[in-house]
């Protein structure tokens, strides 16, 4: 059985949902060595793919990002050079078994999306995200949204005040 991280709770996979079940299996403890760390890897990747197998509430998002955080924060977080080596062989092992799957997925399953993706577009896609172009229009994006509740309060502000000068005109 392991420590849920973030609750610090003995827990095991049993009636767990994506996202906690990817949090149980990806930090789970291993050993020192790479290794350990390919072994627990597969496993943990094993137990995501399950879990999206099995899960009945339908796309979320988020977990399989929020697995390499994990792992991200593990390798920052070890101690010594073997302890590195774990981790490092757990992200190598959890991607090579989610490679299997995905070799799967792409070769059986498709989207119009993904059929239309050509590599020209896709290194476009890349260029765009090394020259800051995603970030700058979520930015914008962001900006605009911000703009637009600023202006809705201001509106429902104006309306209140419209309407008490309304009732003081009728109070007269």
């Amino acid at each position: 059985m392991a420590i849920n991280k973030s609750t610090g709770h003995s827990c095991s996979p049993d009636g767990m949902r994506v996202r906690q079940l990817t949090e149980w299996a990806f930090s789970y403890p291993v050993a020192p060595g790479y290794a350990n760390g390919c072994s627990s890897g597969a496993a943990a990747a094993r137990a995501f793919v399950k879990a999206l197998k099995n899960d009945a509430t339908g796309f979320t998002g988020g977990s399989l990002q929020h697995a390499v955080l994990l792992l991200a924060e593990d390798l920052q977080r070890a101690g010594d050079e073997e302890a590195r080596a774990a981790i490092r062989g757990k992200i190598v092992g959890a991607f090579a078994e989610l490679e299997r799957w995905l070799r799967f997925a792409a070769k059986h399953a498709t989207t119009q999306e993904f059929e239309r993706a050509t590599l020209e577009s896709l290194e476009d896609e890349l260029q765009g995200a090394a020259d800051g172009v995603p970030g700058r229009m979520w930015a914008e994006r962001a900006r605009k949204e911000r703009s637009q509740l600023a202006r809705d309060a201001a509106n429902t502000r104006w309306a209140k005040h419209r309407a008490a000068e309304a009732l003081a005109r009728a109070m007269k």
